[in-house]
C-alpha cells in the first residue's frame, strides 16, 4: 500500500477547507430577516377632566311641540310628539371628537337625585330609569356634541330631535312624576344637567302606554308664561295687520278721488 506523507495530507486538508469556504454565500449578501406583524401604536385618550362629587344642575329645560320649535307644550297622551329645548348658550365642558364628552337624556322618578345618576349604553343606570324616546323608536343616549378645532373648548349641544312616549308601556312607567331631562357626561358620569318635571295619569283610552302627561311645578309655570307671550305676541301682531290694511285702504281711497274727474253742474238753459 502506498503511503501518503503527512506533510501532503495536511496540505491536502487545508485546500478542501478553503474550497468548501470558498462556496459558502457571502453573508454580507443575505436577505434580511422577515419583519413581524406591526405592532399598533398605543392610542391616545383625552385626559380625564376634573369631574365633580355630583352633577350640578344647570337650569330648567322647555318642553316645545316638536323638533326645533319654540312652541311651549305643557301636556300630552303617549302618543304627542314633542321635544327639549335647553336654555340658550348652554354647553358642556368640552366635545366628543377631542374630549370624549356625551350628551344623555333621560326620564327618571323624580324622588331620584339628578346628580349622581350614572349613564349605560341604552339608559340610566336603575330601576324605572329610561332615555328619552325619538320618534324614530331610538332612545336618545351616547351622543356626540358637535366638534371643535381641538380640545378644551365648549361642546356645542346640537338641537334636540323629535320625541314621543309611545315605546313605553304601562309596567314601564307607573304612574307618578318623573323628571326629564338632558345630561353632558364623561364616560358615563353626569357633570351637569337641564331637567323639567312631569306627572303621568292614567288614561285606558290612550294606546299604546295608556298614560297622559302634564308638566308640573317650574316647567308648568314657564309654559304658561311662554303661552303668555305668545299671546300678547298674536295680539300685538293682530293689530299691526289690521293698522296696515286700514292705511292701505285710506291710501287707495285718495288715490281713486284724486282720479275721479269732478262733476260738471248742468247750466240751466
Amino acid at each position: 500500500m502506498t503511503r501518503i506523507p503527512t506533510r501532503a495530507c495536511a496540505l491536502g486538508i487545508t485546500l478542501l477547507a478553503a474550497s468548501t469556504l470558498s462556496l459558502a454565500p457571502d453573508a454580507a449578501a443575505a436577505p434580511p430577516p422577515t419583519a413581524g406583524p406591526e405592532v399598533p401604536s398605543e392610542q391616545v385618550l383625552p385626559a380625564a377632566p376634573d369631574m365633580p362629587d355630583s352633577a350640578a344642575d344647570a337650569g330648567d329645560l322647555a318642553v316645545v311641540t316638536g323638533a326645533n320649535s319654540n312652541d311651549a307644550l305643557s301636556e300630552g297622551d303617549s302618543n304627542a310628539v314633542f321635544s327639549v329645548r335647553l336654555p340658550e348658550g348652554s354647553t358642556c365642558p368640552g366635545d366628543s371628537a377631542n374630549d370624549d364628552w356625551r350628551v344623555q337624556t333621560f326620564v327618571v322618578p323624580a324622588a331620584n337625585d339628578l346628580g349622581t345618576l350614572r349613564y349605560g349604553g341604552t339608559r340610566p343606570q336603575g330601576d324605572f330609569m329610561y332615555a328619552l324616546y325619538t320618534t324614530e323608536g331610538r332612545p336618545f343616549t351616547q351622543v356626540f356634541l358637535a366638534q371643535n378645532p381641538g380640545p378644551g373648548l365648549p361642546g356645542q349641544i346640537l338641537p334636540m330631535p323629535a320625541m314621543s312616549f309611545t315605546p313605553f308601556t304601562p309596567d314601564l312607567l307607573p304612574v307618578g312624576r318623573y323628571k326629564i331631562g338632558v345630561a353632558c357626561t364623561f364616560l358615563g358620569v353626569g357633570e351637569r344637567y337641564w331637567d323639567a318635571e312631569i306627572e303621568f295619569t292614567e288614561d285606558l283610552d290612550v294606546e299604546p302606554g295608556q298614560r297622559r302627561w302634564r308638566l308640573v311645578g317650574a316647567a308648568a309655570e314657564a309654559a304658561a308664561a311662554a303661552d303668555d307671550d305668545g299671546g300678547g305676541s298674536n295680539t300685538l301682531v293682530i293689530v299691526a295687520i289690521a293698522g296696515l290694511a286700514v292705511a292701505a285702504f285710506v291710501a287707495l281711497f285718495a288715490v281713486r278721488k284724486q282720479r275721479t274727474p269732478p262733476l260738471i253742474k248742468e247750466h240751466a238753459r
